[in-house]
């Protein structure tokens, strides 16, 4: 599965959103599933081409495999 483009100005804030929303759509149809926040999170992180969400998810290797988050988190755009 290929992983989906970041927007121009990604922002962490909106992925949790995202996550919790999620969330709630798994709920709503199993309501006996156990996932949690994290679940969702990691979902989430996996969908735009990330491994983890985990401390460090900004590795060296998250890095390569999606600078453009790197940079927009960082403030640099490739106009910069």
């Amino acid at each position: 599965m290929a992983a989906r483009d970041l927007p121009v100005r990604p922002s962490v804030t909106q992925y949790k959103k995202q996550a919790k929303k999620l969330l709630k759509r798994w709920k709503a149809s199993d309501p006996q599933r156990t996932s949690r926040l994290a679940d969702a999170q990691h979902a989430i992180a996996r969908e735009y081409g990330f491994n983890t969400v985990e401390p460090g998810w900004l590795s060296d290797e998250n890095a390569q495999a999606n600078p453009r988050m790197v940079a927009a988190l960082s403030g640099k755009t490739r106009d910069s």
